[in-house]
């Protein structure tokens, strides 16, 4: 799977405009420029959570986009998440089309 394959088309058009590129580029420029925040942030993103899911005690809400074909997202639409989260009432809300694209939102499942 190929980079391309990664967004629904209406997302890899807007991805692929100019418009995103320098916006992406001012976003990131401006992330940076502000000191270590920004890699921290992102280091912590992507490093083992110092929680365990199965300790959460409010309702979650979990977001995915329903064209979303990336595997380094959420290949099952965080339905292995949720299961990490027994005791509590989830919303899975999966897009029925990608965000750019306008569409409304479904639920996909609720316990």
């Amino acid at each position: 799977m190929g980079t391309n394959d990664m967004s629904a088309e209406c997302d890899r058009s807007l991805y692929l405009s100019d418009s995103f590129t320098q916006a992406y580029q001012r976003c990131l420029q401006e992330g940076f420029s502000q000191g270590g925040g920004y890699v921290r942030d992102s280091v912590n993103a992507m490093s083992a959570w110092s929680f365990a899911l199965e300790n959460i005690t409010i309702p979650v809400d979990l977001w995915y986009d329903g064209l979303d074909t990336s595997p380094v997202h959420s290949p099952d639409f965080s339905v292995t998440l949720a299961a990490h989260l027994p005791r509590l009432p989830i919303s899975l809300i999966l897009m029925r089309e990608a965000p750019f694209c306008g569409r409304d939102r479904t639920i996909f499942y609720q316990s």
